[in-house]
């Protein structure tokens, strides 16, 4: 008897083991996940040309509105990009990146540049607008809440109306009853470090538009600005004169550290709407008109007037340790004043 159940035993596994076997193999087999991808490099050169490829020294393109193409041609909205720019002079360039990469980090960089210090002197790319009316370059990924690190480093940028706007996306357009904010979260970790931005705003277009900023920062967070010179920023008519800034930050968390200010029309930084971080170890040599660093928000009567949304003062600033000289019309000037 004994001898029988066991042979029943033994089929009985048998049957089990080839009715779950294929399941208990599915279950424990393992599932090789994708190797991450490593940094995509776009190369722009002067004599580049946009109908290549753009994906070495040799084959590069000469704009970077193109170099975004070749960026999201080749999967750089899930990596880390560089754009590798030749020193040399480009000239009426302007540009909008609108691709976010999140998670990842998207570099402008001199071709050159071995990641390491400031990028010295002849490797640095020149962009000379010409009197063009608009940003040098507009970065806004449509994508919000993509949490892309932007960084720019080491450029020379001329002749434009404005320079340098990264943003995350601010919304101060609307009821005057309501809070201006931030479309989606911050972008985080900009970097701009070591450039140079000169003859800046209306003055040097003709009058045409109205000069804003060297940088502009719109809802970013943990953003460094370091090692830059912005010097000769001007509006050309008196009524529009201090509406130009080195750094205009807006709706961000920033740290200003180690910048070189130097004949700017308006005040060299202005912070808005909530603004907070530090301002520390700048100069600032006839500069703007409330104070090297002033703090603008549209408070209620500003929005009734004005038919915007209503913004907050900045808090949590600190501002020291900066070498401040005379003001741009050559009066005193205070290290940091809050108007509205």
């Amino acid at each position: 008897m004994r001898s029988r159940l066991s042979r029943i035993a033994v089929a009985a596994s048998a049957l089990l083991g080839l009715l779950l076997g294929p399941l208990l193999a599915d279950q424990l087999r393992v599932v090789p996940t994708a190797a991450p991808l490593g940094t995509l490099t776009v190369y722009v050169a002067p004599n580049g040309d946009d109908k290549n490829s753009g994906l070495s020294a040799r084959t590069a393109v000469r704009t970077i509105d193109r170099a975004e193409v070749v960026a999201v041609n080749n999967r750089g909205k899930e990596r880390d990009v560089d754009i590798r720019i030749a020193a040399g002079t480009y000239r009426g360039q302007t540009a909008d990146w609108t691709t976010a990469s999140p998670g990842h980090r998207v570099r402008f960089i001199p071709a050159a540049w071995n990641g390491r210090g400031a990028p010295a002197e002849k490797i640095r790319p020149l962009f000379d607008g010409r009197g063009k009316n608009d940003w040098w370059l507009d970065v806004e990924p449509t994508a919000r809440s993509s949490g892309t690190r932007f960084e720019v480093h080491g450029m020379t940028v001329r002749n434009y109306t404005n320079g340098l706007r990264i943003s995350g996306g601010y919304r101060y357009k609307g009821s005057p009853t309501a809070y201006a904010h931030g479309i989606g979260r911050h972008l985080p970790g900009v970097r701009v470090q070591n450039n140079t931005f000169t003859r800046i705003g209306d003055a040097f277009t003709g009058g045409a538009g109205t000069g804003y900023a060297a940088l502009s920062l719109q809802n970013v967070s943990g953003a460094k600005v370091t090692g830059n010179a912005m010097v000769d920023l001007r509006n050309g008519s008196a009524a529009e004169r201090g509406l130009i800034h080195g750094v205009y930050a807006v709706f961000s968390n920033v740290e200003v550290r180690s910048n070189r200010f130097a004949t700017i029309s308006g005040d060299a930084v202005r912070l808005r709407s909530s603004t907070s971080g530090k301002v520390y170890a700048n100069t600032f040599t006839r500069t703007g008109t409330h104070g090297a660093v002033s703090d603008w928000y549209c408070n209620r009567a500003c929005a009734r007037e004005h038919g915007q949304m209503i913004e907050r003062p900045s808090t949590k600033i600190s501002v020291t340790g900066n070498a401040v000289g005379r003001s741009f019309g050559g009066g005193p000037l205070a290290q940091f004043k809050r108007t509205v």
